[in-house]
């Protein structure tokens, strides 16, 4: 296997090397606005390489995690080829604990590839992992989960299915089914303009596959800030699947990871592709109220959630499903900007069996309609006084209050983590 160089950085045949690359200011050469920490894991053979990169969003955390755990794990006499681990690409925005954009210049990392090198440090980024990073790979995995403002779910890959060449896309699509989960997403967009214009492919993975490297997108539940040990747990195992598919990994030994023929099996399995999806979009600023959690098949016409103005008082938009499907994404937290992506639901074709056991998995949504928002209302008095009363008989019998218990969010069985 012969060298892997990124920046400064250099993995010889058979070695393992981690380091922050630095990202240079144009004007002043000699000050690093911000570094990317990166791993290079190069086997002892010839093979591929894979690029895993997570840390496009800085309050992503689960591949963060995924990545750094198979940094300590992965080892490179037991790789035909290699894999490039980017652990936070927006270093910034992790640091600075923001959702979509970074602190440093306002931008969003995942709108703005391919880049520039004289640009702002987002852009500068963009432009080092197109130039620097993905010449060296010859597969991407651009890893996602739900945003700190997001609650997501089931986890799904994703692959362009209208952009790159046919076997661009065959082997795109093959890696988002051997990473292992039960929903894959076919994404519908045109990326090619008219002479070979690839100023549309301003998302990560598509920057990949516009230069003809296969790519998927990861997006892992839940979100809302946190990295439960079983997203990490499914996304770690997600990226050796996919590197036993593309024949990098030899053996699973010192890995905690199913056998080889059990990573092969799951490989086999039949997810449920989905092609049609409907993005719900704020229509004005405002506070919002969600009604229904992700991993629910919800009927055309549910109540999904509610918008606000800022006292509270007036309901302004009332966001309902437009078709019978599985609510995938929806904002958690209340502050909402126009235009912001309210909600996603993903249409199944239940015809197929993997469609057709994920929805029978998921429970139908018997939440409010526009209809019956009187009831909900009524719910909600009722339950206050319910609560009053509990309050008042506790203290007047004087016993201790039990301790807080945080509410877990219950998700499709068997396609969650």
């Amino acid at each position: 296997m012969v060298s892997i160089s990124i920046g400064y950085l250099t993995a010889s045949a058979g070695e393992k090397i981690s380091g922050n690359v630095p990202i240079l200011n144009p004007s002043i050469d000699s000050i690093n606005e911000t570094t990317i920490p990166i791993t290079i894991v190069n086997g002892h053979k010839d093979g591929p390489t894979l690029l895993a990169l997570s840390g496009i969003h800085g309050s992503e955390y689960i591949p963060i995690k995924a990545t750094q755990r198979l940094a300590k794990e992965v080892d490179p006499s037991h790789l035909h080829g290699a894999v490039i681990l980017v652990h936070i690409a927006n270093l910034p925005a992790y640091l600075g604990r923001t959702v979509y954009s970074s602190p440093a210049d306002g931008k969003n990392l995942n709108r703005v590839f391919p880049g520039n090198p004289n640009g702002t440090v987002t852009e500068r980024i963009a432009d080092f992992l197109v130039e620097e990073v993905y010449p060296a790979a010859n597969y991407v995995l651009d890893m996602h989960s739900g945003d700190a403002n997001e609650q997501l779910g089931p986890s799904y890959t994703a692959y362009y299915g209208k952009a790159g060449s046919p076997k661009v896309i065959a082997a795109s699509k093959a890696m988002a089914i051997a990473f292992g989960l039960d929903l894959v997403v076919e994404f519908q967009w045109e990326l090619m303009g008219t002479n070979n214009d690839t100023s549309n492919a301003i998302w990560a993975g598509s920057a990949a596959v516009v230069r003809g490297i296969p790519s998927i997108d990861v997006e892992m539940a839940p979100g809302m800030g946190t990295a439960p040990f079983d997203s990490v747990d499914r996304a770690y195992h997600g990226v050796l699947r996919v590197m036993s598919h593309l024949g990098i990994l030899e053996t699973t030994e010192g890995l905690h990871v199913p056998s080889e023929s059990a990573i092969e099996k799951e490989t086999l399995r039949k997810p449920c592709l989905v092609k049609e999806r409907h993005f719900i979009e704020a229509p004005k600023e405002g506070s919002w109220v969600p009604l229904v959690d992700t991993g629910t098949y919800v009927a055309r016409g549910t109540l999904l959630g509610y918008m606000t103005d800022f006292y509270g008082t007036t309901q302004i938009f009332h966001a309902t499903s437009p078709e019978d499907g599985l609510l995938l994404i929806r904002f958690e937290s209340p502050p909402v900007v126009e235009g912001d992506t309210l909600a996603v639901v993903a249409v199944l074709n239940t015809s197929v069996p993997g469609c057709d056991s994920l929805k029978q998995d998921c429970q139908l949504s018997t939440y409010a309609t526009i209809d019956n928002q009187n009831l909900w209302q009524w719910a909600a008095v009722t339950g206050w006084l319910v609560a009053f009363g509990f309050v008042f008989v506790t203290l007047k019998r004087r016993k201790k209050a039990p301790s807080y218990q945080p509410a877990s969010v219950e998700l499709c069985e068997g396609s969650l983590t």
